[in-house]
């Protein structure tokens, strides 16, 4: 259960920092807002932050709960430390999970691509070596 409750944690924390992320897009000449502009001409910007967030956190704290169970089921607790990880397989199975979407991330918007960067690290951080120490090792 430990794991389960590690795996929401870290999910919730990378919601608020998705959410930070998002927020950064949604300035005036960030991606975000052209989406919303095209998409909800007449909702303020405002008015789309929160459900941004709420989705996020939502989304991510689904994410954290489903790495949380795989990290149980998959005894990885037992498995050889690492790199400050208490589970070295887990972490760099994250890793590598983490770097997958950044070469075409950063090719289809170069201008965002520190928020891509930003949010890759981030989930590295939090899933691969937060979750682990989390669920006590």
């Amino acid at each position: 259960m430990r794991e389960v409750l590690a795996g929401w944690a870290a999910g919730y924390a990378m919601g608020i920092l998705a959410t930070v992320l998002l927020a950064w897009l949604s300035r005036p000449d960030g991606l975000l807002e052209r989406v919303r502009e095209r998409l909800l001409p007449g909702l303020a910007p405002v008015g789309f932050a929160v459900p941004v967030f709420v989705g996020a956190s939502l989304f991510w704290g689904l994410v954290g709960l489903v790495a949380g169970s795989a990290y149980r089921l998959g005894d990885f607790a037992a498995r050889t430390d690492g790199l400050g990880s208490p589970s070295l397989p887990f972490t760099a199975i994250v890793v590598l999970l983490s770097l997958a979407p950044l070469p075409a991330l950063v090719l289809l918007m170069r201008r965002e691509w520190w928020v891509w960067a930003a949010g890759a690290a981030s989930f590295a951080a939090l899933f691969g070596w937060a979750l682990p120490l989390l669920a006590g090792g």
